[in-house]
């Protein structure tokens, strides 16, 4: 049977974070170590008080219980509102699970402008299965299930994440490297000179990997303002590599 590792603090009942402590017991033991106080408990005398794995009592949770009988996400919502069923939501998040699950089959051509919250990107941000995660990583799960692998990246086939598309006919699983190269092709990556603290233009680079040689790599740095370091990279394409 499988087991679940529980703080050795009596009557505490929440998982083991490290030291045969959760987290909160462990935070205390070492602050209090700083201060003077007893060291940790040894590896040799350490044990950890095993009991069987419980499953979270909501519905649909296969996460372990730690205390009622729910797991943290959920302990935490039946704390607040007294049940820990997705019908105790807040209101505001019921309503966007409302709406990402009404738009999950959408096949319109246009995109589908997330109308919630979005951060400093432009992108919606929202919760799903108690994480906060992107809204296009959202909608990407709903419409397309689980990512291959956790690195995989949400990409829009249209370029127009930033402007808040969350379209299912528009997003797809991709590699960290295949949505880069998406959003080349869309020109929304932002370098170079489109960078606001960039002191050099393409134009100023050519012309440093032209003179380089002939010029000098301080004289260089005179003329543009810049460090030597920083000529010897881009005459070496360490810098600015993707310009021709």
């Amino acid at each position: 049977m499988a087991t679940t590792r529980i703080c050795g603090i009596p009557d505490c009942g929440k998982p083991v974070l490290a030291r045969a402590l959760c987290a909160m017991h462990y935070q205390r033991a070492r602050a209090a170590q700083k201060k003077g106080g007893p060291p940790l408990p040894d590896k040799a005398v350490r044990e950890c008080v095993r009991k069987p794995f419980r499953a979270c009592a909501a519905d649909g949770c296969e996460r372990a219980s730690i205390s009622r009988g729910y797991c943290q996400k959920h302990y935490v919502r039946w704390k607040k509102r007294g049940d820990a069923s997705d019908e105790a939501l807040h209101p505001r998040h019921r309503h966007v699970q409302k709406w990402m699950d009404a738009h999950k089959d959408y096949r319109g051509e246009d995109c589908l402008r997330w109308p919630f919250h979005v951060g400093d990107h432009g992108r919606g941000v929202t919760t799903l299965n108690g994480s906060n995660i992107s809204a296009p990583r959202a909608m990407c799960i709903l419409a397309h299930g689980e990512p291959p692998t956790p690195a995989h990246q949400a990409s829009h086939s249209c370029g127009k994440g930033h402007e808040g598309c969350v379209s299912p006919r528009h997003l797809r699983w991709a590699t960290a490297s295949e949505n880069e190269a998406d959003k080349i092709d869309h020109g929304t990556v932002r370098r170079g000179s489109s960078i606001n603290t960039a002191k050099l233009t393409e134009a100023d680079v050519r012309q440093i990997r032209e003179l380089y040689d002939s010029v000098g790599r301080a004289a260089l740095a005179r003329r543009y303002g810049i460090l030597p370091t920083t000529v010897w990279q881009v005459a070496t394409r360490r810098s600015w590599a993707w310009l021709a």
